[in-house]
């Protein structure tokens, strides 16, 4: 056809083109949107934590410096969860461009979640949270193994 870019017979290119499933966007922007609150909560674990820290010696009147390893900790788990999340969100990034090997590496993240969440709730702490977890986690685990995705992430 005149004026076209292209004709039908040009598109052989396309045969092993695999459109991005519906699963792995939803999966892609869930994992964006817990790394950025990961990313928040390392911040301000970072950040408010000394003062946090600072305003329970107060309270407790404690000497100055008596909280002073509970700061590091906190500061330092704050670098550890910001670490994470862009790693996570880097797994995301590649899930998005049909990396199988990002694929696997984020259902072997979410059986350690489950697994987290299992032990959590058979500890009877925050039971609500746990159970989330563990929901979160088999509805994540469910569509990174749907055949859509299995297919776009093995082509």
């Amino acid at each position: 056809m005149p004026g076209t870019l292209y004709h039908d017979r040009d598109r052989s290119w396309m045969r092993d083109f695999v459109p991005r499933p519906a699963e792995v966007t939803v999966l892609c922007v869930l994992g964006w949107l817990g790394m950025v609150l990961m990313v928040v909560i390392g911040v301000a674990l970072v950040f408010v934590g000394p003062a946090a820290a600072s305003a329970a010696r107060h309270a407790r009147g404690l000497p100055p410096g008596a909280t002073g390893a509970a700061v590091g900790l906190l500061a330092v788990a704050g670098g550890v969860v910001v670490v994470v999340a862009i790693l996570v969100g880097l797994l995301y990034g590649q899930l998005w461009k049909g990396r199988n090997w990002a694929r696997i590496t984020l259902i072997v993240f979410q059986i350690l979640n489950l697994a987290g969440g299992l032990f959590a709730a058979m500890q009877g702490e925050n039971v609500t949270r746990a159970v989330g977890r563990i929901g979160f986690g088999l509805i994540f685990l469910g569509l990174l193994n749907t055949p859509r995705t299995k297919e776009y992430c093995q082509q």
